[in-house]
């Protein structure tokens, strides 16, 4: 995955417990390894935090189509929760996307069939017909933090809150945002970056190497990868949470949350 504007946000906020003395030391952003996304030092302890900005999706698993039927990547205790709202079973079972491997190809012959066969307007069909949402409560995105040992959220231009319940006594206010269950069809990466027949991994690092005066221009090139996408059940905000009284981007309206070092 490419760097993001969640990675800016998390970075930002990472700086700011940093600059408080309240960032757990060694502790490195989880980015999207399935952890907390920042740690705090709290009664010498570390407290794992939820970093969001504003519009962001929680609780990503992603799932494919084979042998006539849908499942996720890799089961766990997550996606018993999405299942116990019947997420599969509500996807159209007329449903067959092209982006599915029907002659079990071994992965490399099947990397080599989606960049020939899958175009840009196959994924716009598949993410057409994929597209829904189903409604959920938000007890649904406590568990899921909780089962991630996570039990507080710093959300952009909202604040801070707890989720499952304030386990450490912060004074939080519990999210009251409402949500809904999403299926996605996402882009993991909309291009690919080449300096002649070499592959570059980053937009960064290609515009950091285009930049360089020793290297020739016309070899740098873009492409378009419209295949690179997977299936994917999201959780995202159907509304708001109300206003935090805390916040961890202190402001003359919301307080920084007394951690205890």
């Amino acid at each position: 995955m490419g760097y993001n504007k969640g990675d800016t946000y998390e970075e930002k906020i990472e700086l700011i417990l940093a600059s408080r003395g309240c960032l757990f030391p060694g502790s490195k952003r989880a980015g999207a390894s399935g952890g907390s996304d920042v740690t705090i030092l709290h009664l010498n302890k570390p407290l794992g935090v939820e970093v969001k900005r504003k519009g962001a999706d929680y609780g990503g698993k992603y799932l494919s189509y084979s042998h006539k039927k849908w499942s996720w990547d890799n089961p766990d205790k997550i996606t018993d929760l999405y299942d116990g709202i019947g997420f599969i079973e509500n996807i159209d079972p007329n449903f067959i996307p092209k982006d599915f491997n029907k002659n079990n190809l071994l992965t490399n012959e099947w990397l080599k069939w989606r960049k020939l066969n899958i175009s840009k307007e196959d994924v716009k069909k598949d993410r057409a017909i994929y597209e829904d949402k189903i409604q959920c409560d938000s007890e649904m995105m406590f568990e899921y933090y909780k089962q991630k040992n996570c039990f507080y959220i710093q959300i952009e231009h909202f604040g801070f809150y707890h989720l499952y319940e304030d386990k450490y006594n912060l004074g939080t206010q519990q999210f009251d945002g409402e949500t809904r269950l999403r299926w996605r069809y996402k882009t993991m990466h909309a291009h690919a970056y080449y300096y002649g027949t070499k592959k570059i991994k980053s937009r960064t690092l290609y515009n950091e190497m285009l930049k360089n005066e020793n290297n020739i221009a016309e070899l740098f090139k873009i492409i378009e990868t419209p295949w690179d996408c997977k299936f994917q059940a999201v959780l995202e905000l159907k509304k708001n949470p109300e206003i935090s009284k805390l916040n961890l981007e202190e402001n003359q309206n919301q307080k920084f949350p007394k951690f205890i070092i």
